[in-house]
């Protein structure tokens, strides 16, 4: 596997026109919009973190799942964010965002609780509260069950069945 970091470099460097610096934040736009898969961890800057790498290859396993249910897979250490969105035309929210605002990246530390020494995976709702928190890599089929069991993921199904 091409190591998480090169990966998101190589996608920014596809978004024309556009610096680091300038572009914007997709959690911002997440609360109602998408929900969050958020891995907190640390990084040494030499080898992607275990968890990190564990959760990035399970939602990879199942990228149509993740569109279906508005999925962002994030990572927060103490010094960045980077997220995935799996939808094709969503290649500008594949970038590394270093000094954006530390106040959204603030704000997601203190949400999730996150402690990046401490290691583990949070779901984050539209709703923007945690959902489900794990030490552990949370598999496809466990965190769709508990995304499909949602009241909201219940209404968009209905809607999806009805068009």
């Amino acid at each position: 596997m091409a190591g998480i970091s090169s990966l998101i470099w190589s996608a920014s460097a596809q978004v024309e026109g556009v610096g680091l610096a300038e572009e914007r934040n997709p959690l911002l736009d997440a609360q109602w919009n998408n929900r969050l898969v958020v891995v907190c961890t640390e990084d040494d800057g030499l080898t992607d973190p275990p968890l990190m790498t564990a959760q990035y290859d399970e939602a990879f396993k199942d990228w149509p799942g993740y569109i279906e249910r508005d999925l962002i897979l994030v990572w927060l250490t103490h010094d960045y964010v980077m997220s995935w969105h799996p939808k094709p035309h969503a290649v500008k929210a594949a970038t590394l965002m270093i000094g954006g605002s530390e106040t959204d990246d603030t704000n997601l530390r203190h949400r999730t609780g996150c402690i990046p020494e401490t290691g583990f995976v949070s779901l984050i709702g539209k709703d923007g509260d945690v959902k489900l928190r794990s030490e552990l890599m949370i598999a496809n089929e466990d965190l769709f069950s508990v995304i499909d069991s949602m009241p909201m993921r219940q209404s968009e199904m209905q809607r999806d069945q009805s068009d």
